[in-house]
């Protein structure tokens, strides 16, 4: 009986030790398993970053990042597309914020690499033309042990093709 007793006041306990983020949610052993830390629920590396989904449309998402937590977003587009991505700093620290390509370098748009500081409350939309067929990959990160905030959009259209002037060139 006291074994017992034992037993249940160490589960009790146990389950008040599960470790949460900032916002109070808890990760599952699933999101352990998909190489997620266990205060969030998105992919920390590109190889386990969050899928956001089918497109066209728009996908929102909302969490937090730290010196030790990176988030990694990815989104597949099948065809030539229009990409808008929408970054709100929720936080009093800068996030940096990357636009990688399938081999994990910086995406390249208007000869600059798409990548920098967010300032902290700073909000950034950033619109890519014509992106070819693939998979595409938005890292995020803070510089402060803190849990910093954003809210993150991603709204993909496709582009109908471009037709032939017939002119030769």
């Amino acid at each position: 009986m006291q074994n017992q007793l034992q037993n249940q006041l160490q589960n009790q306990f146990s389950a008040r030790l599960v470790p949460t983020d900032a916002f109070g949610h808890q990760a599952s052993s699933h999101d352990r398993s998909q190489g997620r830390s266990s205060l969030d629920a998105v992919g920390n590396t590109k190889a386990t970053a969050t899928a956001l989904g089918i497109f066209p449309s728009t996908r929102t998402v909302r969490d937090s990042v730290s010196r030790s937590d990176s988030d990694f977003y990815s989104f597949t587009i099948d065809a030539v597309s229009n990409v808008k991505v929408s970054f709100l700093n929720r936080s009093p620290a800068p996030i940096y914020k990357a636009v990688l390509n399938e081999n994990g370098s910086f995406y390249v748009s208007q000869r600059k690499p798409q990548s920098g500081n967010i300032a902290p409350r700073e909000e950034t939309l950033s619109t890519y033309r014509r992106l070819r067929p693939g998979t595409y990959y938005i890292k995020l990160q803070s510089r402060t042990a803190d849990a910093s905030a954003y809210k993150l959009s991603v709204a993909i259209t496709t582009t109908p093709p471009e037709v032939d002037c017939g002119c030769g060139g």
